[in-house]
């Protein structure tokens, strides 16, 4: 059964992933002309020109879209997979697995948001050139955004993994 008459909810999800990966690679181009606000002594943030100071901010803000871009992209290709497991399993005992997978999915996207938005007090700071904002408002030295993603992404392909063989 194929055809454009035939597609399901993931068909028209995919788009979605390829708009946040496209805007997750525009912003990592504008990172990398840009520079962000890591990797500064406090000498060199204190004497920092406008100009530069100006596109390490750019760097940095667009880090941030990036971020979020990035997670999008990762978790809209979460649901689609389980959009299309949820069709494959149709009427097999595995498919009532695929319900609370999606929901712990959402969970864990939501949650993902949430630490990143919470993570840095006042917002502001994660593209703050001077004062030094420290490491929890420099996004390239944030450990534990990685660090959930890394095990998130762990736990949802293993789960994923198993849903066919069920």
């Amino acid at each position: 059964m194929v055809g454009i008459g035939r597609l399901d909810y993931d068909d028209y999800i995919m788009p979605i992933a390829w708009i946040f990966f496209t805007a997750m690679s525009i912003m990592a181009h504008i990172v990398s002309q840009s520079g962000d606000n890591a990797n500064m002594t406090d000498e060199y943030r204190k004497n920092i020109s406008a100009a530069e100071a100006a596109m390490r901010v750019r760097g940095s803000k667009a880090f941030i879209v990036g971020w979020f871009t990035y997670t999008g992209m990762l978790w809209t290709l979460k649901i689609c997979m389980l959009i299309f497991f949820k069709r494959v399993t149709s009427g097999l005992k595995s498919a009532k697995f695929i319900k609370p997978i999606f929901y712990a999915v959402i969970v864990s996207w939501l949650v993902n948001i949430i630490l990143f938005v919470t993570a840095c007090r006042p917002f502001y700071q994660y593209w703050q050139i001077y004062p030094d904002p420290g490491s929890k408002s420099i996004l390239a030295a944030t450990n534990r955004d990685i660090h959930f993603v890394c095990v998130d992404n762990s736990q949802s392909i293993a789960l994923q993994r198993t849903q066919p063989s069920i």
